[in-house]
């Protein structure tokens, strides 16, 4: 099982680590799961392009799971903050950029996925400084929630 920073420091249990875990691991899956993969299924680049060459799409995304695997291995292993998504997203991008090139990529969607990836700490971190006098706890605690709620307005 993975930590979370607050087990460790005693801050929770390990039994409401799992149980907040669970809730918010479920949460995201039930209500932001349908579009998370929609969108790395099949608009992260365009698919015409490959009409002709279904067996490249299926090479890329087995080969963008495989290091997306090794990557998150390496970075729990040495206790790295990390997200799957953002790990798939640019195994995607970066497997249709060699197999074809830079205008196979849908960059409007795209660059709604990498605005997304910005603005959320950065709306987490002015909230924190906003509404706390130590706003480095406040942000920490109020991360997942302004996550979801930027997700949910892109």
């Amino acid at each position: 099982m993975m930590r979370t920073h607050l087990q460790p420091s005693k801050s929770i249990t390990l039994k409401q680590a799992v149980i907040i875990a669970s809730i918010f691991e479920f949460s995201g899956a039930m209500f932001l799961g349908a579009s998370v993969t929609g969108t790395v299924r099949g608009k992260i680049f365009d698919t015409d392009v490959y009409e002709d060459e279904p067996e490249i799409v299926m090479l890329g995304m087995m080969t963008s799971l495989i290091v997306a695997t090794f990557m998150l291995l390496g970075a729990t292993f040495f206790g790295l903050p990390v997200s799957t998504t953002h790990t798939v997203v640019g195994c995607i991008i970066g497997f249709s950029i060699a197999a074809k090139g830079f205008s196979s990529i849908n960059w409007d969607e795209t660059k709604n996925i990498l605005i997304s990836w910005v603005a959320a700490p950065l709306v987490t971190g002015a909230f924190a400084i906003l509404l706390s006098a130590n706003p480095f706890t406040r942000g920490y605690y109020a991360f997942s929630f302004i996550l979801f709620v930027t997700i949910s307005i892109d």
